[in-house]
This record gives structure tokens, sequence and C-alpha cells, in this order.
């Protein structure tokens, strides 16, 4: 099955439009609390752990699901998308670009 993409401007209308969906950021945690976009959750997809916390934060299999990393580069959503689709979670979507690419579109970035 092809790995269903979107682009940053896909994302911010996205969260622009209060769509119902989960962002998820798969990097480590000293990289979320860096900086994230603003409403995403961290679940690393290192350390082990990432299917249960998964289980805990989206418990329903038909949410819509976004998952990103650092940039084109980085594999880490590529990988946690495919996790996600074997877990089965039905609406997985991978935003390729990560936070390198919304940030070169000037879009809004917090710490924690």
């Amino acid at each position: 099955m092809k790995m269903k993409t979107l682009t940053r401007e896909k994302v911010k209308r996205m969260l622009d439009g209060k769509e119902d969906f989960v962002l998820i950021n798969v990097l480590p945690e000293e990289s979320f609390q860096a900086e994230h976009i603003p409403e995403s959750i961290n679940i690393p997809i290192s350390g082990g752990h990432f299917g249960k916390k998964m289980r805990e934060s989206v418990p329903g299999k038909s949410r819509k699901i976004v998952v990103h990393c650092g940039s084109f580069q980085c594999m880490a959503s590529t990988a946690a998308a495919e996790r996600l689709e074997q877990m089965g979670y039905k609406k997985v979507f991978d935003f390729k670009g990560g936070m390198a690419d919304w940030k070169d579109a000037g879009f809004p970035v917090e710490s924690s």
C-alpha cells in the first residue's frame, strides 16, 4: 500500500481549519522540547515504547493521524507511519518535510 503524504500547506490548512486529527512529532523528546509545531504531540519512534504510547494517546484506530520528523531526509516519520498501519490505524499520513520544511515556510513553532 502506498504511503499517503501531505505537504506543509495542507497540514497548515488542517490546523488552521481545526480539522479533527492528531499531529505527531516522532523525534526524540529533546528535539520536541526545543521546538515543535503548535498543537503537535510527541511520541518518539525510538526508545521502544512507540506502540504503547500510541495506543494510550490515540485509542481510536479510525482517527486521522499525521506523523512528521525533522526533514525530507529523515525517515523516522515514514517508519512511524508504516508501524501505525501495521497496528491497524486506518487514516495515517506522512508529512515528509517535517520541521525543516515547516520552518522554511515561516510557519509558527513553539518550545516546551
